[in-house]
């Protein structure tokens, strides 16, 4: 998004002094609204970068138009009060339907934290059984195998913090 703020600055100035009144810009912006929401349901790599970047030219784009080239007397000073409304309503909008959309399954699992939980034991087996590893790095991994199924009172391995370090 950051990368896109910075492209859509220049991108907003070149455009103002191409002589396209702030108004065609402002609904430029507005017309990147909808990328955050397509976001949302297309899970690709290239597409979140791209609706990232789109979302930071959509935002200068609509918020500096009219902020930095509308005319200053109350009717000015009102649109600005307007499109900076508009457009906290619209993130608050799309974060709070981001937030219930997003799918967060280790939120609530009981099944250990990720990624030592029992539904990588089969890959931690695995890699417990790599040539590279020393003998007791291939002990550790098994024992955190083995005790990712167990239950949880009966686990031998912990959560441990960088602050239980000190």
């Amino acid at each position: 998004m950051y990368s896109g703020i910075v492209i859509g600055a220049l991108i907003l100035f070149a455009l103002h002094e191409q002589g396209i009144a702030w108004r065609v810009i402002l609904l430029v912006g507005l017309g990147l609204t909808p990328l955050p929401y397509l976001q949302m349901h297309y899970q690709k790599k290239w597409f979140k970068i791209f609706a990232r970047v789109g979302l930071g030219i959509g935002s200068v784009l609509f918020i500096g138009a009219p902020l930095f080239f509308a005319t200053v007397n109350p009717g000015g000073i009102l649109i600005r009060i307007v499109i900076i409304t508009i457009y906290v309503m619209l993130s608050r909008h799309a974060l709070s339907r981001r937030h219930r959309k997003m799918n967060r399954p280790c939120d609530t699992c009981t099944e250990g934290v990720f990624p030592l939980c029992s539904w990588n034991e089969d890959k931690i087996l695995a890699a417990s059984k790599n040539a590279d590893l020393d003998n007791e790095g291939k002990e550790f991994l098994q024992m955190v195998a083995q005790s990712v199924c167990a239950p949880p009172q009966e686990r031998m391995v912990v959560t441990l913090s960088a602050s239980d370090f000190d």
